[in-house]
């Protein structure tokens, strides 16, 4: 069974003290009980980005990453967004055929890093990823040779298959694996230093899933997005971009 996440963020934006919330300890012990019933990895409360609850389903969980499942689809997707703000992709209305020419005919001319990003491709989907994507040995290839079923960006379809390509993508327009990517541009701003990637036989990391890391840095990505792109007054991803 695959690791389960409850994860809680919390933030409050305050104008004026008189007007502040205070987090209610008898719902939040409702909360922690929850928690254990489901038997959660971790449950992680912020306010006002202030640390006010860490708890852990057993001291394993605090030591060591867990798989963040389709949650990294989030992480791929912000990094996108850092590719925007640093200049190395014009738009996500860029065809994905200018890295993948042998996509430049047909229909599939007129899939976007948008589709992609947004899930509106037209691309081929099997819902369940171990009947299709997991026997794979290359993810990134799968998803090049798949059929059309929908014109793109016609129809939103949740889909695993799709989303793996951007790994390739990434790869292709910074010169580094998507992963290694990801931990330098994106991770090591927020101090995320220890985390581990799936990746396929050829060696492409996951994009739908596969990103291991500990709960507590993955909280961070939240802060992150709720204080529009800064973390630790850095800027990390500027607010458009996220937008």
């Amino acid at each position: 069974m695959k690791t389960k996440i409850l994860f809680y963020l919390l933030f409050f934006q305050i104008a004026h003290h008189l007007y502040s919330q205070t987090i209610v300890k008898s719902k939040l012990d409702k909360l922690i009980k929850v928690s254990e019933a489901k038997h959660s990895s971790a449950l992680i409360i912020y306010e006002n980005n202030i640390l006010v609850c860490e708890q852990y389903n057993s001291k394993r969980q605090f030591k060591k990453p867990i798989e963040a499942m389709s949650a990294t689809k989030s992480i791929v997707g912000i990094a996108v967004a850092c590719l925007l703000d640093d200049g190395l992709l014009n738009s996500l209305d860029t065809p994905v055929y200018k890295f993948y020419p042998e996509w430049k005919q047909g229909k599939k001319k007129d899939i976007t890093i948008r589709h992609l990003v947004n899930m509106t491709s037209g691309i081929q989907n099997v819902l369940m990823a171990p009947k299709e994507i997991y026997p794979a040995p290359d993810f990134v290839q799968l998803a090049l040779t798949a059929e059309l079923t929908d014109d793109p960006g016609t129809k939103f379809s949740y889909n695993n298959k799709s989303v793996n390509l951007l790994a390739g993508i990434i790869e292709k327009i910074t010169g580094k694996r998507m992963d290694i990517y990801i931990g330098s541009r994106l991770f090591k701003p927020l101090g995320i230093l220890d985390y581990k990637w799936e990746l396929d036989s050829k060696g492409n990391p996951h994009a739908m899933s596969g990103c291991k890391i500990k709960p507590i840095d993955f909280v961070k990505i939240g802060i992150l997005l709720l204080n529009k792109g800064t973390y630790n007054d850095r800027v990390v991803v500027s607010e458009k971009y996220l937008k």
